[in-house]
């Protein structure tokens, strides 16, 4: 969905996407998480231009699970009282943390505190809902959907014998659909075509699908052929997230244009894995409002932010560059990729590395015998 964006000042209310839509939107935003930048600055300033400084702490996102902030202003907002929030309104209940941002920095975690427990009960309500809409099985449309036990198997029975069918598709790059999916067409595209073979060869399939199973619920309509392959897309990810770990990686961008005359940008990560081998994956494809450094920095950082990743780690390796006599070079960058591998680092590490890393760059950079290096491999080398 192209209206799904990360910053929330430039979401639109989650009540002005079409009912039939809104749903699914929610949805994307629960995938994604509250908007929380990394490795961003967060402003200092003075309230009417006296008194002391004051911003927003990034420490609050640890104490805040429900806290997501603005970039472009500043801002602090409530993820789930936009996405469930009362129609009500309120100064702490809804535009303050939906639409017009807090931003009144100074004893700005009691009203974070306030906010929570208000006894208005609006946050509780909208956090609550949308737990229920995650675990759907203990919400009230599922208990008045699922009636009986034997429907649910069949569900289930169904929705294996379609995920089967998408991914054979998947593997043999074939498309779904077809021209004519019509119950008289003699060609309903590779899907349909799959599924109807499958009946016949299967008595058990052929009890769940086609005409045994409910109008409401064939599954076999191209919205759900779509949530199939967003699905095993996900899957996918979540697989090449876990094949890098904690390694570090490069990540390669391509940007294009598609049929349509939207850009777009592909994304693939390269990576060393266990067996020191140089692996490179196809990540995704996001489109783009233009092929600017800023809007392809913002996509990058909405994509990896799904897989828990950030630009933060690609900004802390870079300046390990040994390029121009290591041109690059930022102590502080390097001590925050140390505190990112919490578990080998400590934080008295970490201070006593920003002194021996000045030392090490002022040595090698008035060293000869470091001018021929050209990797971290010759530097490693070098040092040896």
């Amino acid at each position: 969905m192209r209206d799904i964006v990360a910053d929330p000042r430039e979401r639109k209310p989650i009540d002005d996407f079409h009912h039939d839509i809104r749903d699914e939107a929610r949805r994307a935003y629960l995938q994604i998480g509250p908007y929380r930048p990394t490795g961003h600055k967060f402003p200092k300033t003075k309230k009417d231009g006296k008194g002391q400084s004051r911003g927003f702490v990034g420490s609050w996102f640890d104490q805040f699970e429900w806290l997501k902030y603005s970039v472009a202003k500043d801002a602090a907002h409530c993820f789930y009282c936009y996405l469930f929030k009362p129609q009500q309104a309120g100064f702490h209940s809804n535009d303050t943390f939906t639409k017009v941002g807090f931003r009144n920095w100074k004893n700005a975690k009691n009203f974070f505190k306030e906010h929570a427990q208000s006894i208005d009960g609006f946050h509780y309500n909208a956090r609550k809902r949308a737990l229920d809409f995650k675990n759907q099985r203990q919400s009230v449309e599922h208990v008045w959907t699922i009636t009986s036990a034997a429907e649910e198997e069949a569900y289930k029975a169904r929705l294996s014998i379609m995920l089967g069918i998408a991914r054979f598709l998947f593997l043999q790059a074939l498309a779904f659909r077809g021209h004519d999916e019509s119950k008289t067409s003699r060609n309903k595209g590779n899907f349909m075509e799959i599924l109807e073979w499958h009946r016949k060869k299967d008595a058990k399939a052929a009890l769940v699908t086609g005409e045994k199973a409910p109008g409401n619920n064939q599954m076999s309509s191209p919205m759900v052929q779509k949530d199939l392959a967003r699905a095993c897309a996900e899957e996918t990810s979540e697989l090449i997230k876990s094949e890098i770990g904690d390694c570090c990686f490069a990540v390669l961008i391509d940007e294009a244009r598609d049929a349509s005359i939207k850009e777009q940008m592909v994304v693939v990560v390269r990576f060393v894995n266990d067996k020191e081998s140089v692996i490179e994956r196809f990540l995704g494809i996001e489109h783009i409002s233009d092929t600017t450094s800023t809007s392809l920095k913002e996509a990058l950082n909405t994509m990896l932010r799904r897989y828990e990743r950030s630009t933060q780690l690609l900004r802390c390796v870079a300046c390990v560059d040994l390029r121009d006599s290591f041109a690059n070079f930022e102590v502080q960058k390097l001590v925050e990729l140390a505190k990112i591998y919490k578990d080998d680092f400590y934080d008295y590490d970490c201070i006593k590395l920003a002194g021996d890393l000045r030392i090490f760059i002022d040595e090698v950079r008035n060293d000869d015998n470091f001018d021929t290096c050209i990797d971290l491999g010759n530097l490693a080398e070098k040092m040896v």
